[in-house]
């Protein structure tokens, strides 16, 4: 008896969970492809590369991208190319059930990086040409790192009112307020005091974004997970 139960509990998980694979696949279909050697570093917070085509989920994506390639000095004294970085871009934009494409200038050497970065040229095309609406902003270093952790620097990016910033679902900004008891009777030392977190005041449109950021977190690390992760995490919310 308890072989055949163990049965249908199993036969239950594996068909839930091929339903949620399906959700995830249907869910998560936004393809971003990248020009020659411009890769995304950052996707929605987390540390990430992808190249030449990014996978991202439904609804409102934050990236870095940046641009490294060998290229040929301006000046024609060296016969080799150097490897040339433009600065890194925060973009925002969102977008559903889409196949995109992000076009940049065409970089033939050093000197057309340097001017690129003085003045970004970036669009967003949908595979009929439409452009899509996007915010996008340089993302500079503070200090000088060999290597850039940039999901550390959104973060801090994240925080100022940059139209490409995401609020994040909780900030620093969380404050510990003591309230003194009222009652007429003397209170125990251990509970003379109470203290309440008190969230940050977000506006609705701020909410609303920040909910969609978690619920495309969900998604995004659900996709990234195995058959083996998927079953635990299945377990976990059945228990």
């Amino acid at each position: 008896m308890r072989f055949f139960f163990n049965c249908a509990v199993c036969s239950c998980l594996s068909f839930l969970t091929a339903v949620l694979l399906m959700a995830s696949s249907a869910c998560a279909d936004v393809r971003l492809a990248l020009p020659e050697d411009v890769d995304v570093l950052a996707l929605n917070g987390e540390n990430i590369t992808m190249e030449k085509n990014a996978n991202l989920p439904n609804g409102v994506s934050q990236l870095v991208i940046r641009y490294e390639g060998l290229l040929y000095s301006s000046d024609d004294n060296t016969a080799f190319p150097d490897k040339v970085q433009s600065a890194a871009y925060v973009i925002k934009f969102e977008a559903a059930d889409q196949t995109l494409r992000l076009i940049m200038p065409a970089f033939r050497e050093d000197f057309d990086v340097a001017q690129f970065d003085k003045k970004p040229d970036i669009k967003i095309l949908t595979d009929r040409g439409t452009p899509v609406d996007f915010e996008f902003e340089r993302l500079d270093s503070k200090g000088f790192a060999i290597f850039r952790d940039f999901a550390r620097e959104l973060e801090s990016f994240n925080k100022t009112d940059s139209p490409a910033a995401v609020p994040p679902v909780r900030t620093e900004t969380w404050q510990a307020r003591t309230a003194q008891s009222t009652t007429t009777t003397a209170p125990r030392p251990e509970m003379s005091a109470s203290v309440e977190l008190v969230a940050p005041e977000m506006t609705s449109s701020q909410q609303a974004e920040a909910t969609s950021m978690s619920v495309q977190m969900l998604k995004f690390w659900w996709q990234q997970a195995d058959a083996e992760s998927r079953k635990q995490f299945m377990n976990w919310i059945e228990h």
